[in-house]
């Protein structure tokens, strides 16, 4: 029987709820949408956003479906072996585990609705030296994210997990002197990796369970609008959606994270850094669907400024999402205002 919902004031015995409705801000921003269940981060959001009220069941019920951050970590950390398993499997004996595959694909779809935890984990879990393994599963759940804002059917979504999944297993296929260099490539050596796309298609093309659009994803991921991308140098609507949507979510998780022969920015520096790519690279209504949504994320984060002084995020402006409003000790500063202050890192 479906319980009628009831609207309840702002507290923290709310935590561990979901939300039946959409919540929005005063101004009518879309603060949280319905169906999040109400975590730590979620709800000092709310808080932020000076959220009185919120609907939720009328009565507590259980429900075995939530999971908290320590649960979803552990999905994680577990995608992140299996992940080492298959490439290692491809590397050395050119097969691949379909049943691994799947499995990886169903516990990140399962648990799509606990997105804000899976934000976490990939903030709280990034590592140089897992950044091949991680990237796969990151760059999986960024495009379900998107695929979720774009209100695309749960069929893609969960196709687009799986082609986050798969779409450098061509990397197994690359040297290790190249794939683990710790300085930059050179114009040899990135030739050579930048045929890790085609060498990731010829991987999966002949693997029946695998749709088709989730192998040209694999194949396109890397191909750009202005159509200075590879392999094939594909333009506009030549790019399947896909791939588009894979090529926002795999520069966002490359630029956020820590690499062997680069530091990684924050999330504030690559939401300017994919302005400036802009339209040349990305589909528009991708790229924006992901800047508009992904911020939210990210109030209620901790960061280090250049003062040394460590600040809580409050808000993130969409007309301004790399210059947040943060506070530090009782003090609120806009930084788009006050230039004294630059965010060093996420903490």
């Amino acid at each position: 029987m479906i319980l009628d919902t009831v609207m309840m004031g702002l507290d923290k015995n709310l935590i561990g709820q979901k939300l039946e409705k959409d919540v929005y801000s005063e101004t009518g921003i879309l603060v949280v949408a319905a169906g999040t269940y109400i975590s730590e981060k979620v709800y000092k959001k709310m808080e932020s956003y000076f959220i009185n009220n919120v609907h939720i069941k009328k009565k507590k019920v259980k429900d075995i479906r939530y999971q908290d951050y320590t649960v979803i970590k552990s999905t994680y950390l577990k995608n992140v072996d299996v992940m080492k398993t298959v490439l290692k499997e491809i590397s050395l004996n050119g097969t691949v585990d379909d049943k691994m595959i799947m499995d990886m694909t169903n516990s990140l779809t399962l648990n799509s609705q606990k997105m804000g935890y899976f934000i976490d984990c990939i903030q709280d879990l990034k590592s140089t030296d897992e950044y091949t393994y991680n990237h796969s599963i990151n760059v999986a759940i960024y495009a379900m994210l998107i695929g979720s804002w774009m209100k695309l059917p749960e069929i893609d979504i969960q196709y687009l997990v799986l082609a986050g999944i798969l779409h450098d297993v061509g990397k197994s296929k690359i040297p290790n002197e190249i794939l683990n260099k710790k300085t930059r490539l050179t114009e040899e050596e990135f030739a050579i990796m930048k045929k890790h796309s085609h060498l990731g298609y010829c991987i999966v093309k002949d693997m029946d369970n695998i749709p088709e659009d989730v192998k040209k994803a694999v194949l396109m991921h890397h191909e750009k609008l202005d159509g200075s991308g590879y392999p094939l140098g594909c333009k506009n609507k030549q790019i399947p959606k896909f791939a588009q949507i894979l090529a926002v979510a795999d520069v966002y998780d490359a630029l956020t994270s820590k690499r062997v022969y680069k530091d990684k920015i924050t999330p504030f520096e690559t939401f300017k850094e994919m302005s400036k790519m802009g339209y040349s690279h990305f589909a528009p209504d991708v790229l924006m669907t992901f800047l508009k949504n992904i911020v939210y994320y990210y109030v209620g984060f901790k960061l280090k400024l250049n003062t040394g002084d460590i600040g809580e995020i409050l808000y993130i402006s969409p007309l301004n999402n790399y210059q947040p409003l943060i506070k530090i000790e009782n003090k609120v500063i806009d930084l788009s205002l006050d230039k004294r202050y630059r965010i060093l890192e996420m903490v």
